[in-house]
């Protein structure tokens, strides 16, 4: 990332000042001493070459210096840009959480069923809003650590994937009641499963009743509501949970089924 990016360079460039212009400066310096014990030999006269050597040394040690004192600049100027950046990324952040929250708590007066799919559809939209969000927030948590930032916590991204958990279940419960009570009843009874129905039935009643108690206790009406229906639907559809165990069993005949069918389309006409 760019904070790396920065953090490195700025590493890089502390360690060279601490270390690599000190070997740079040492070395100039051990060149100047040579040149200047040739001096006191009258004998010897220094050569052009010999001398540019120590003039080249000069500069090159005063440029260094001068790149050096540029790039401190450039990197400080860089560093208040990538803090700029991840205080905005931080702002909008939070904003996008503000923007879930207000969609989460509009949940709270829903309870028109015939609005049940796109219900399911917008939870998960949130949830995958939050999904996101949940990657960002790390992100942003890295970036912070990397660039010396005090890390946020930001606990409202687990606090609202903690909220819209219970309508999620609920709307998924409405619309999983329906399907499965409609295929109960237009399967033929020998292609019924009496082992799976209870099963899902046990589980959907289950999930109902602890949806109500939920939101019994924090006292939302309107979900409360719908989780009552789910939970009367499923109740009152128990007794013919024996029914459909006796009807299924592999004993059963054909003609067995073509008397059931007959006494369930003219039921007044049999005694029996």
């Amino acid at each position: 990332s760019s904070a790396a990016e920065l953090v490195q360079t700025e590493e890089f460039l502390e360690k060279y000042k601490e270390i690599e212009k000190a070997q740079i400066s040492a070395d100039y310096l051990k060149v100047v001493e040579w040149l200047m014990t040739l001096y006191e030999y009258p004998s010897y006269k220094a050569s052009e070459d010999e001398i540019k050597v120590v003039i080249d040394a000069h500069n090159n040690t005063r440029d260094i210096e001068r790149n050096i004192e540029v790039k401190e600049q450039s990197l400080k100027e860089k560093r208040t840009e990538q803090e700029e950046k991840i205080v905005q990324q931080k702002m909008k952040f939070i904003e996008t959480l503000e923007e879930i929250k207000r969609e989460v708590e509009d949940f709270k007066e829903k309870s028109d069923v015939y609005q049940a799919k796109d219900n399911q559809k917008e939870i998960e939209v949130i949830n995958n809003r939050l999904a996101f969000c949940e990657n960002e927030r790390i992100d942003i948590n890295k970036q912070e650590e990397t660039i010396g930032f005090e890390v946020t916590e930001f606990n409202q991204v687990a606090e609202l994937q903690k909220k819209i958990k219970p309508y999620d279940t609920l709307w998924n419960l409405y619309c999983e009641q329906i399907d499965k009570m409609g295929e109960w009843k237009k399967t033929p009874f020998h292609k019924l499963n009496p082992e799976e129905i209870d099963k899902d039935h046990k589980r959907m009643f289950q999930a109902s009743n602890g949806l109500k108690n939920n939101f019994e206790k924090q006292k939302l009406a309107n979900p409360l509501k719908v989780a009552e229906s789910i939970n009367k639907t499923l109740f009152d559809f128990r007794k013919f949970l024996p029914i459909i165990n006796a009807v299924c069993t592999q004993g059963l005949k054909d003609r067995h089924c073509d008397k059931i069918h007959e006494v369930l389309e003219n039921p007044d006409k049999q005694k029996d």
